[in-house]
């Protein structure tokens, strides 16, 4: 349908229509997670377009606790009865199988081209079915129980877990407004006259118009790195998009720029901030209303460090603490991040702050003390990491000796059965291979050992006071 299609999509999704007909191109690159219902009307030979077409709907987004699915077949069918065997072993509507999109494609296209053979009689066909079913289900069982193996192996999943939930209560993600304005603040310090100005009847749509000293610099950046994403704004201006929730709603052929963290543009300002880091003011002052950051009025101190953890793995952190100037009482960590990161996101800067402040004495005595809180959480959580990381050495390099076990074993076998038969000339290689092992297992165990010994730095980035009005 061309660029109609997404007109009609936004038609449907905003309920001017209750049912959508659509053709395979409809299985693909579409957010359809508020509809509840999806009526095959057929079923492909590949399970993996039936999973393609349900991931319309059952994606982020999707409120009901039900999603219907409605499957037409011809009664009475061999391909009914063949298709009816496939899908409902490899339980394709209660399970996901995406993780088995390899085997399927491969494994229902052998068995499509089977079922032509005139010979085969309908039981036959059915037979061949059923291997297939079985042959996908035995896959299925060993990458579970490989996957099952990862995670005892990593033993870290209800951290993951944790960690997701609360990175998710506490938004630290980037939102559309936040990379908004950190561009547009950025233009304003360094490059003024550029303009960032909305486009009238296109929701979130601004055109881009870069000054020409900010067009050479960009071009400059652009030539020493390379991205995966393309921009022209460089060269001319562009129509962007930093709301990635509405990229589904861009008109194909339409030359919109979604400004996310990848964009070569949100990269080229970060490493100009880094260059540029002695400039920025790492002080400041806000002022906020009570209802938009859930504490009690008046003044609260706050601190901001990151914390770089390098060992197998590397992490970083952003610790806040935040104290009640009148009640000297700390906020918890998770109270602190929360209070810290609405009253950025909704406050204002607060001008002339110095001229408000009391008693200096007492903020410079409440800044040191939260300075000293999370210097003492830093040292509780670089214990933590190098245990974490000597626990995650060690597993690696058991790991890493059990395979190694397992191939000598082998080769070791391999090597008396040459010898027993009499193929002398078969030893070298395989001792060869023998020694190989062994050699890999020695480096693999010297770079974990490289590796057991943590990195830690802490960083001061930001300090200030918040004004919480009632």
């Amino acid at each position: 349908m061309g660029e109609q299609k997404w007109d009609i999509l936004q038609q449907f999704g905003q309920g001017k229509a209750s049912v959508l007909l659509s053709s395979e191109v409809g299985s693909e690159g579409i957010d359809l997670q508020f509809c509840r219902f999806l009526i095959n009307y057929d079923l492909p030979w590949n399970p993996m377009r039936v999973e393609q077409r349900i991931g319309r709907l059952d994606r982020l987004g999707q409120k009901a606790d039900r999603i219907s699915i409605i499957n037409f077949s011809l009664v009475d069918t061999i391909e009914e009865r063949i298709l009816d065997r496939l899908y409902d072993r490899i339980r394709v509507f209660q399970e996901s199988i995406g993780d088995l999109e390899n085997i399927l494609g491969e494994a229902t296209e052998k068995l499509m081209l089977s079922l032509f053979e005139p010979e085969l009689t309908d039981e036959e066909r059915l037979q061949r079915a059923e291997e297939t079913a079985i042959a996908i289900l035995k896959q299925s069982v060993e990458q579970e129980r490989l996957e099952q193996e990862a995670v005892n192996l990593i033993a870290f999943s209800d951290q993951i877990l944790n960690t997701v939930k609360k990175s998710r209560d506490q938004g630290r993600w980037l939102t559309a407004q936040e990379l908004h304005t950190f561009v547009e603040d950025f233009f304003v310090r360094y490059y003024s006259g550029t303009t960032i100005k909305p486009i009238p009847q296109k929701e979130s749509v601004f055109e881009i118009r870069l000054t020409e000293d900010a067009k050479l610099d960009l071009e400059q950046f652009l030539k020493q790195h390379r991205f995966p994403v393309q921009t022209r704004l460089h060269r001319s201006p562009a129509l962007c998009l930093f709301d990635p929730r509405l990229e589904s709603t861009r008109k194909a052929g339409t030359a919109t720029e979604l400004i996310d963290p990848t964009h070569p543009l949100i990269q080229w300002i970060r490493h100009s901030y880094e260059l540029d880091a002695k400039k920025l003011h790492p002080i400041a002052a806000i002022q906020c209303h009570q209802v938009d950051v859930a504490v009690s009025p008046g003044q609260y101190i706050y601190v901001i460090q990151r914390w770089q953890f390098d060992g197998l793995r590397s992490e970083s952190r952003l610790a806040y603490k935040a104290t009640h100037c009148s009640t000297e009482q700390q906020l918890s960590d998770e109270q602190s991040e929360q209070f810290v990161y609405r009253a950025a996101r909704f406050g204002k800067a607060k001008p002339n702050a110095a001229n408000l402040i009391n008693d200096l004495d007492q903020v410079l005595s409440l800044y040191s003390d939260c300075d000293d809180a999370l210097e003492e959480a830093f040292d509780q959580a670089s214990k933590e990491f190098a245990a974490e990381n000597d626990n995650r050495c060690r597993i690696q390099e058991r790991s890493a000796e059990n395979y190694a076990d397992r191939r000598r074993q082998q080769l070791e076998e391999r090597i008396t059965q040459f010898q027993q038969s009499g193929k002398l000339r078969m030893l070298p290689a395989t001792e060869g291979l023998l020694k190989k092992v062994n050699r890999e297992l020695e480096l693999k165990k010297r770079a974990i050992d490289d590796r057991r010994n943590t990195d830690l730095k802490l960083t001061q980035l930001a300090a200030g006071i918040i004004f919480v009005e009632s």
